[in-house]
């Protein structure tokens, strides 16, 4: 897992937390999009003022950023049931029933123990940020072709409540470690359900 301080901007400190397993080196396309994050930081504070009053609160102000959680809930095919059949809230206690409990490996998308393990770390860094922003992308990769596989059913109902209860966990568990904090979420390429890139306007999410 890498952390990155990208700026020092009128007294503002300010964080992004990118969600993957340790790593080195950076890609290109890594580098592009930290780079857009950067610039949309920027831009906020040129469009909200340069005096860093975050929602009321004057002088030095800290925030978190962080994206790609692409949670799997799929890396432990021996939980997929008990997921299907739970309701979200109990998904924390199957998650650590779970043997695995390594984070995930570089290149894999992030499991329970990757998430949490990440959440911690921003915790522990700014335990009371003034607001989070979430630049999207909370669904793993191929979510929709990992629970046919594994659940064994291809039909969509089923699929969409997954999902659904997916989202809601993801959401439950941030909101655990920041209840107090506003969020501002957006969704990413891989949470639309017309496929990943992407645009359909006739769909709801």
């Amino acid at each position: 897992m890498f952390y990155r301080k990208l700026y020092l901007l009128n007294n503002c400190k300010i964080f992004t937390f990118n969600i993957l397993s340790k790593q080195t080196n950076t890609s290109s396309k890594e580098k592009v999009k930290a780079f857009c994050i950067a610039l949309s930081t920027i831009l906020f504070f040129l469009i909200y003022g340069t005096n860093c009053y975050v929602f009321g609160i004057s002088g030095e102000s800290r925030f978190l950023t962080f994206s790609d959680l692409h949670f799997d809930p799929f890396y432990d095919t021996n939980l997929i049931r008990p997921l299907i059949n739970s309701d979200y809230q109990k998904w924390n206690d199957i998650f650590l029933s779970s043997e695995q409990k390594q984070v995930s490996s570089y290149g894999k998308d992030s499991n329970f123990p990757l998430l949490i393990s990440a959440l911690e770390d921003m915790k522990s860094r700014i335990p009371g940020p003034d607001f989070i922003i979430i630049t999207g992308d909370f669904m793993a990769h191929n979510f929709n072709e990992n629970f046919i596989k594994y659940s064994g059913t291809a039909n969509t109902d089923s699929l969409n409540l997954f999902i659904k209860k997916n989202m809601q966990f993801v959401t439950w568990t941030i909101l655990k470690y920041f209840p107090q904090t506003q969020i501002f979420p957006a969704l990413g390429n891989d949470d639309a359900d017309c496929g990943n890139y992407m645009v359909d306007q006739e769909v709801l999410f």
